[in-house]
């Protein structure tokens, strides 16, 4: 399936190896969701019931980026997605590029992820059309670590503080993304980045700084992964 540029969305199918299907997870996202604005105007769509589903798309034409945000919709947890992008024109593949890139990485029923994809094609010409797909692993235990993160300022960089909140030492590198949105709520893009520390122990917080580049980030929402090894 595929979806023009023009509009800034994209549909997206699972492969062989995607998460089984089963009824819809919750529509909310993870608890653990650090949300900064106004939090009211961000509307993430509910995507395909029963289905690993890209629910909105961000294009980066100035650095070559595709941000997505997906929806596990499926009946279990899925782990370590994979996004793979394919450019057309006029009818033929010119470009196809995959990454792995997708915070959190154990990704629960109903919950969301943010990831991105590269590409060097001009997905602002008229004659472009691209296929997104998602592949998503099995469920490794040891990627189960969501700290919480606390964002302290928003400028032209983000700062903050990530906690670990479970009973277990939390090993790094410990990723954190950001889905920034405009005024109106409409999803611009993900910026991605990782704590300071390379581990925290249980209770501990650490800090990180995310640079936004050219991105406006007035209202946003923020989610971390680290590993229990």
């Amino acid at each position: 399936m595929s979806a023009g540029h023009q509009d800034g969305t994209a549909s997206a199918s699972t492969s062989e190896r995607s998460a089984p299907r089963g009824a819809p997870g919750a529509t909310d996202a993870r608890p653990s969701l650090t949300a900064f604005g106004d939090a009211d105007v961000i509307q993430i769509p509910e995507g395909t019931p029963g289905e690993l589903s890209v629910v909105a798309v961000g294009e980066d034409t100035s650095h070559g980026y595709l941000s997505v945000i997906v929806r596990n919709n499926t009946a279990e947890a899925v782990g370590s997605i994979e996004a793979a992008v394919e450019i057309h024109s006029d009818g033929e593949v010119i470009e196809t590029t995959t990454s792995q890139q997708f915070i959190p990485w154990v990704v629960e029923p109903g919950e969301i992820a943010f990831g991105r994809v590269g590409y060097s094609e001009n997905l602002a010409r008229e004659d472009i059309t691209y296929d997104l797909r998602l592949t998503p692993s099995v469920v490794i235990d040891a990627y189960r670590g969501v700290p919480s993160v606390e964002v302290n300022n928003v400028d032209v960089d983000i700062t903050g503080t990530v906690k670990n909140t479970s009973q277990e030492l939390m090993n790094g590198p410990i990723g954190l993304a950001v889905a920034c949105f405009d005024e109106s709520g409409t999803f611009l893009g993900n910026k991605f980045s990782i704590a300071d520390e390379e581990e925290l122990e249980p209770g501990a917080t650490g800090s990180f700084k995310i640079t936004l580049l050219d991105l406006t980030c007035d209202n946003g929402l923020m989610s971390a992964s680290g590993y229990h090894w």
